[in-house]
C-alpha cells in the first residue's frame, strides 16, 4: 500500500469530518430546542473549527509542498502525518460539545504543523532558544478560541 495513497485518504477524512463538525455546530446553532448554553458553545465551535478546518488545509498544503522537495519527508514522518489525520477525523467523530474538543483539534493540527517542517541543522538547534515547544504552541493556539475565550469568561464571571 502506497504512503502517500493512505496519507491522501486520510487527509481527505479528516478534512470531511472536521468540515462535518462544523456543520453540526451550526445546526445545533440554529435549533431552538437546544438549551441556549449548547447554542452559544455550538455558536464558539464553530468558529474555532472553521479556523482549525482553514489551519489544517493550510498545513496539508504545506506538506505536500515539502513531498516533492529534495529533503522529503521519511516515509515515518508520513505514517505519523496519517496517524494524525485519522485522529483528527475520529475525534470530531464524537460529540463536538464534550469538553476537550477544541484542544484535541489544535494539538493535533499543532502537530501536523511540526511534521510539515523543515528538519532544523544543527547550527538551528543551537540556536533553539528561540523555537517553540509543541506545547507552548498548542497553549498558545488555544488561547486563541473563541471555546477558550467562553471558559474564561465563564469562570472571570463566576457561572
Amino acid at each position: 500500500m502506497s504512503v502517500v495513497d493512505t496519507y491522501t485518504t486520510s487527509e481527505f477524512f479528516a478534512d470531511e469530518a472536521l468540515a462535518g463538525a462544523l456543520e453540526r455546530a451550526k445546526q445545533i446553532v440554529r435549533d431552538q430546542s437546544r438549551s441556549v448554553e449548547d447554542q452559544a458553545k455550538a455558536a464558539l465551535l464553530a468558529v474555532d473549527f472553521q479556523k482549525q478546518l482553514d489551519a489544517m488545509r493550510n498545513q496539508h498544503g504545506i506538506f505536500m509542498q515539502r513531498l516533492l522537495e529534495i529533503d522529503a519527508p521519511s516515509p515515518e514522518i508520513i505514517q505519523k502525518a496519517i496517524e494524525l489525520m485519522q485522529r483528527l477525523a475520529a475525534r470530531v467523530s464524537s460529540d463536538i460539545l464534550a469538553d476537550g474538543v477544541v484542544e484535541a483539534i489544535v494539538g493535533i493540527i499543532v502537530d501536523l504543523g511540526q511534521l510539515a517542517k523543515k528538519p532544523a541543522g544543527a547550527a538551528a538547534d543551537a540556536q533553539g532558544a528561540e523555537a517553540l515547544s509543541a506545547q507552548t504552541l498548542k497553549s498558545m493556539a488555544f488561547a486563541a478560541t473563541a471555546t477558550h475565550w467562553r471558559v474564561k469568561m465563564k469562570q472571570k464571571l463566576g457561572e
